[in-house]
């Protein structure tokens, strides 16, 4: 039997109660860069916040997440880059060009400096670390041990360096010979979207490369023939890295929190109307200007960040700017003319 006509009339409007309701999208008026300008609405783009905290900064900096920003936007089909392919050219070439010549720097040193600091020069000459402040406080047994493991230590710090380096080289390469056969925005967008978090093994590698560090500062320490010597180097080299990584930090983080900004709301649109009334209010309160002058007048302002308008309003304003400048000179503006300066040459 079928189902009685008042339970499908209850099943219908529960089953519309319960569906999804298409909400509009969200948004803040703003004022103007110009304040005698109508607040407006700018929509909010949706796009989720990324942590922006220390420790999530930390991190960000130490596993290269900062680089991967607006690659998660094109993952999330939030944004697309018009400019996805450069941006990803000048980043492969740049951390393939210093990563190389990291890796000029520190293949030399594996094979020069693993141990001329271990062995004597001569039957009795001696060596840099017997004669440091920590070789003297060693025994004989202790002294070979310890020769032995600051050996090791120095070839596998030079090796996972060079190793790293050349990497990091290799990986940027191939990035960019894959690129270089994608001749479009679109197809580097695409191949972004494949790759996914992958854009910074490169970053990875070359952090894996600073490794070398290790061993030189452990160079360094074991070299002081004085403890005043020693107390000072480990003091100012401890110093200068802790200033460095929260310095490196800093600029992670003011990346993230950059990011997070620009990207929270939508260029400014304006409709004809909207453009209209805010033209006519920048000529009857503004001493005048050119059209960019207009056009950053008619900006919103978020805190500090300044909201542009988006190209549709931008013409918009423009057909309005020079009608309101031709007749404020006596030259009418025909409706070609119009066109032309408003959709054709809009800078002008």
């Amino acid at each position: 039997m079928g189902m009685p006509i008042e339970l499908r009339e209850c099943e219908r409007s529960r089953l519309l109660a319960e569906a999804p309701v298409k909400s509009e999208p969200e948004g803040v008026f703003l004022t103007r860069v110009a304040d005698f300008l109508p607040k407006r609405k700018v929509e909010s783009t949706g796009s989720a916040k990324t942590p922006d905290g220390i420790c999530a900064s930390v991190l960000a900096m130490l596993t290269g997440r900062f680089l991967a920003l607006t690659d998660q936007q094109l993952l999330e089909d939030k944004a697309v880059s018009s400019s996805a392919r450069d941006n990803l050219v000048s980043e492969c070439t740049n951390m393939g060009l210093i990563s190389a010549l990291m890796m000029t720097i520190v293949v030399p040193m594996a094979f020069e400096n693993v141990d001329d600091w271990l062995e004597e020069d001569y039957a009795g000459s001696g060596f840099a670390f017997q004669d440091s402040w920590i070789g003297q406080q060693l025994s004989e047994s202790q002294l070979q041990n310890a020769v032995t493991a600051l050996h090791d230590l120095s070839l596998l710090g030079y090796f996972v360096g060079s190793v790293g380096y050349l990497c990091s080289t290799i990986v940027t390469v191939i990035i960019l010979l894959c690129i270089g056969e994608i001749e479009s925005d679109a197809g580097v967008e695409e191949f972004l979207r494949r790759v996914g978090n992958a854009t910074r093994i490169p970053y990875l590698f070359w952090w894996n490369g600073s490794i070398f560090v290790l061993p030189t500062w452990v160079r360094y320490l074991c070299s002081c023939k004085t403890l005043e010597g020693l107390i000072t180097l480990s003091v100012s080299s401890t110093a200068l890295m802790a200033c460095l990584l929260m310095s490196l930090n800093h600029y992670v983080r003011c990346c993230m929190r950059t990011h997070n900004c620009i990207n929270e709301y939508e260029d400014l649109h304006l409709s004809q109307s909207e453009a209209e009334e805010d033209v006519n209010a920048w000529f009857q309160n503004s001493k005048g200007g050119s059209f960019q002058d207009c056009l950053k007048d008619m900006a919103a302002r978020h805190g500090k960040l300044i909201i542009c308008l988006d190209q549709s309003s931008q013409e918009h304003v423009a057909m309005y700017y020079h009608k309101k400048k031709a007749e404020s000179v006596g030259i009418p503006l025909s409706p070609a003319d119009l066109y032309r300066v408003a959709y054709v040459s809009p800078e002008l």
